[in-house]
């Protein structure tokens, strides 16, 4: 037998000689003979085992154990997986959307890998949009349901939607600067040295821009501003 969780076989039963197996040569069938290099040509055409291919998922896209384990359950999502992360420039975060959000999609509409109807290529497309900071993850979260439902591509969807993400830290600093002017008691306890107030005031200026504020430059300009 086959034990996978340790990649090894082991003996289900033993026989002593060959006659316990009661067999003989079949007389219509002639002998087979396979050379050296016959068996390395079977080699070579052999799909990958799991193990191996978990394995190459670890080294070669810097996935987690764990993400890689659940990748490699069935061969249609590690298919699907790699045709994604090959054509994104951060496969590891497109294990995470597809271990998280994809695999719930799938769940809830009956759908499989298989004939999932989100192509690998357009979750690729909408992942390098968030490494690149065009959108943030909330945003992809917006945005990912309908693709997954209509096909559409993340960026048709953010431009007919107007969900790009704010960058520019002169339009940032005004919704800080709001948030400031809104909350004196908050600048006042931030100032004291409670400075887990300072998401409070993260939280603020996300709402006001409809959260679209790029997060790491609204922390960095509310933690200058508020000193």
């Amino acid at each position: 037998g086959w034990n996978d969780d340790v990649c090894d076989s082991y003996s289900m039963r033993g026989k002593e000689n060959a006659h316990d197996y009661r067999y003989f040569p079949e007389p219509d069938l002639l002998p087979v003979e396979f050379t050296d290099a016959d068996i390395e040509e079977f080699k070579r055409h052999l799909p990958e085992l799991p193990s191996a291919r978990r394995q190459r998922f670890i080294e070669q896209y810097q996935v987690t154990a764990y993400d890689a384990q659940v990748l490699t359950q069935e061969k249609p999502c590690a298919d699907y997986f790699e045709a994604a992360a090959s054509k994104s420039q951060a496969p590891k975060l497109v294990a995470n959307w597809i271990v998280g959000d994809l695999m719930r999609e799938l769940s809830e509409s009956g759908h499989t890998f298989a004939d999932c109807p989100l192509p690998p290529e357009n979750l690729a497309e909408m992942v390098d949009l968030i490494h690149k900071g065009t959108i943030n993850g909330k945003i992809g979260k917006t945005v990912f349901p309908e693709m997954f439902t209509t096909g559409k591509k993340a960026a048709d969807i953010i431009k007919e939607k107007g969900l790009v993400q704010v960058s520019d830290e002169g339009a940032i600093l005004k919704f800080i600067e709001d948030a400031i002017a809104a909350n004196p008691a908050q600048v006042q306890q931030y100032r004291e040295g409670r400075k887990n107030v300072l998401q409070f005031f993260v939280g603020q200026v996300m709402k006001a821009s409809r959260g679209k504020a790029n997060p790491q430059t609204v922390q960095k300009l509310l933690a200058e501003k508020l000193g």
